[in-house]
């Protein structure tokens, strides 16, 4: 990343010779992400934490130099998001309804908006018990697995088509197996 940001420079040090800390460059991260037109620091957070391996809570915690490893991993990152890469793409990786799915190339990139969609069907599901729900075009399956979540009594068939297919199955067998059944077309 040394070479993206121009406040850090390539022997891993800040601008005045220091060496870098994790909090150092999770700002660099944030400027580069601005940039880009992104939510700088939410997305910088989810960036270092997936660089870096550790739990968002550690590096809040932790004002360690940063590991030298971190360079290129970082710079190729940013190559990607300047690419058009979604972040989301880029983790392999999303949370929704407090599920976090895998996610990628070929399926939508599940929205907090969305929840909106589960938060409606449970209210209109509240009085069934044992529902059969349907879920068609489900993609990662973000809302059938939602529903799963929150409804254990609940069977859920759900569809996907191409590449959504392959996310579908890895969720299910992750969140829900035996409940939530992906149903080919």
């Amino acid at each position: 990343i040394a070479s993206m940001l121009p406040c850090i420079p390539s022997d891993g040090s800040d601008q005045w010779g220091n060496e870098m800390t994790i909090h150092a460059f999770q700002r660099s991260l944030e400027q580069k992400l601005t940039e880009l037109g992104a939510k700088a620091r939410f997305d910088a957070a989810q960036l270092l934490r997936w660089l870096s391996g550790q739990e968002q809570a550690w590096l809040i915690a932790h004002a360690a130099a940063l590991p030298e490893d971190l360079a290129v991993p970082g710079e190729d990152a940013l190559a990607r998001l300047r690419g058009g890469e979604p972040l989301q793409y880029l983790l392999g990786e999303w949370e929704f309804y407090g599920l976090t799915l895998t996610v990628g190339p070929g399926v939508l990139i599940p929205r907090a908006d969305t929840e909106t969609v589960v938060d409606t069907c449970l209210e209109r599901l509240t009085p069934a018990p044992g529902p059969v729900i349907w879920d068609l075009c489900s993609g990662s399956g973000a809302i059938a697995l939602a529903l799963a979540s929150c409804r254990p009594d609940a069977r859920i068939l759900r569809q996907s088509l191409g590449e959504a297919l392959s996310y579908l199955r890895r969720n299910i067998a992750a969140l829900a197996p035996g409940q939530v059944e992906a149903v080919p077309d």
